[in-house]
């Protein structure tokens, strides 16, 4: 062997025992521990709290430790999980606690543990059942909500719009009430109260109760001015949402017009000179009910028609003539009821007129009660007859002298008007079995008197009747819109007339016609 071959072959040799022992002295890594987990965040209820923590890469697992108020060590509660989350379940309201999480990693025999992640937290608190104003003022609201026993005390906020970022009324308190003051009367205010548990973890809230309510709206200035059939009343603007009217009836309080948000309003239809008691109340209305403003009492009285009373037999012969031809030219519509009740008597009868007459005038005798309804002066029903067709002769203007009164009264009404009592004079009249009436010149045009022609008296003709009115009488209701609303004709009547049946006969008779008239205006 030569030399140059065996150098070559010995450094080769030399050359690999090198790289053996480089390799050699590389050394081996150990397993090493995981990282703690990140962060960890917390699902809370009244009775549970879930734990969430993102994984932690080459974690085998978790182990979950806790701690109360107090403990100076960590207590086991979840050996081993493989979960990023757990929930604890069954636990007290508000209860505090202290929670760790440790990733670890197995290693052969070994377990190789990361450090702790810690949370403070706790249970909510329950929710206050009731949040409401106790009392409430113009400026002021008494605010008051349920008591909790778990709770160490109360967090009040509030804002003025439901779109307004909520404010800090009161950081603490634990009270479970609370006045706020200096607010605006008639306005809309929101709050919100949340209870909370504090402990050397820190302090903790439980879900907040809402509640929007108002202020009372300021007492109204109401006015008022009257005539004789309305009242109009009249008040200030404030903050509110509507007014309320309400009138006293007997010892009560009744609404008299449910909403309105004008600041005036008109009660029509009134009787004139009637005493009134009316209230107006500003309101608000809120999600928890509607607050009510404050109200005064205000008695106003239609303008009374007694001033003009008539007294004078002139003046009352007036008045009952308007009244009466007033309701000829009404407009409106208005329902008459009458009433006829006619008696008669008769004296001294032959047997041939007794078996004749008695049965046709007996048929006068009973009551005979009417009624109809009038639009602009004409009866509805036929469109013919007009409404003082029904209360005057024919239809005549009502023509009543002072000279035709014997004796008359006027009385102012309560309700406003007034009542005409009028006694007429007597007179006489007569019938020449024609159609020649002599009718009481102060009677007609006031009452309809007898016209025997053209009573059906069956097979009789009467050939002459002279008939004494000892004295009608009258008695009108009128209104204090000067509206004719009773009429009450009492006309009592002696008289004999002759009449032929194939024999001449003579009767002696007595009759009274009672009529009463009401007239209902819509």
């Amino acid at each position: 062997m030569n030399r140059t071959s065996t150098l070559k072959k010995l450094l080769a040799l030399m050359l690999s025992l090198l790289m053996l022992a480089s390799v050699a002295a590389i050394p081996v890594s150990a397993a090493s521990a995981p990282a703690a987990p990140s962060k960890i965040t917390v699902s809370r209820t009244t009775t549970s709290l879930k734990l969430t923590w993102p994984k932690v890469k080459g974690a085998t697992g978790y182990r979950i430790y806790y701690k109360l108020p107090g403990d100076l060590s960590w207590r086991k509660i979840v050996s081993s999980t493989t979960k990023t989350s757990y929930t604890f379940k069954d636990l007290s309201y508000g209860q505090s606690y202290k929670f760790a999480v440790r990733s670890y990693t197995k290693s052969g025999s070994k377990t190789l543990w990361s450090g702790y992640k810690e949370i403070a937290t706790a249970t909510k608190t329950s929710t206050p059942k009731k949040f409401y104003v106790d009392k409430a003022t113009t400026t002021a609201l008494k605010l008051r909500w349920s008591n909790l026993d778990e709770a160490d005390g109360y967090k009040l906020y509030y804002r003025t719009s439901p779109s307004a970022k909520w404010k800090t009324l009161v950081s603490s308190t634990k009270s479970n009430r609370y006045t706020v003051r200096g607010l605006s009367a008639g306005k809309k205010y929101y709050f919100a109260v949340k209870a909370y548990v504090k402990s050397e973890f820190g302090t903790f809230y439980g879900d907040a109760r809402y509640l929007e309510t108002a202020t009372k709206p300021a007492t109204l200035t109401v006015k008022a001015t009257a005539s004789t059939s309305y009242i109009k009343l009249s008040w200030n603007k404030v903050s509110a949402d509507g007014y309320r009217i309400y009138y006293k009836s007997g010892s009560s309080w009744k609404t008299a017009v449910k909403s309105t948000t004008a600041t005036s309003c008109t009660i029509k239809n009134l009787p004139a000179g009637k005493t009134y008691k009316f209230a107006v109340r500003p309101y608000v209305k809120t999600a928890s009910g509607t607050v009510w403003g404050g109200y005064k009492e205000l008695s106003v009285t239609t303008k009374s028609t007694a001033g003009n009373v008539p007294s004078t037999k002139k003046e009352i012969a007036s008045a009952y003539n308007k009244a009466i031809n007033d309701a000829k030219a009404y407009t409106g519509k208005v329902t008459l009821k009458k009433h006829d009740i006619i008696n008669t008597q008769l004296k001294d009868l032959p047997s041939i007129a007794e078996k004749i007459l008695v049965p046709v005038l007996e048929n006068l005798t009973a009551t005979e009660p009417h009624k109809w309804t009038f639009k602009n002066g004409v009866d509805v029903s036929d469109n013919t007859r007009r409404l003082t067709d029904r209360i005057t002769p024919y239809g005549r203007n009502a023509s009543l002298r002072s000279a035709g009164i014997a004796s008359a009264s006027a009385t102012a009404n309560r309700d406003g008007g007034y009542t005409l009592k009028i006694t007429l004079v007597a007179e006489d009249s007569t019938f020449d079995g024609t159609n020649n009436i002599v009718e009481p010149p102060y009677h007609k045009g006031v009452l309809n008197p007898l016209n025997l022609g053209t009573l059906d008296l069956g097979p009789i003709t009467v050939t002459y009747a002279e008939f004494y009115y000892p004295g009608a009488t009258l008695t009108a209701t009128v209104d204090g819109q000067g509206r004719l609303t009773k009429l009450y004709h009492y006309l009592p009547i002696e008289g004999v007339f002759e009449g032929k049946a194939g024999i001449s006969l003579t009767i002696n008779m007595g009759m009274s016609m009672d009529s009463y008239y009401e007239l209902i205006y819509a």
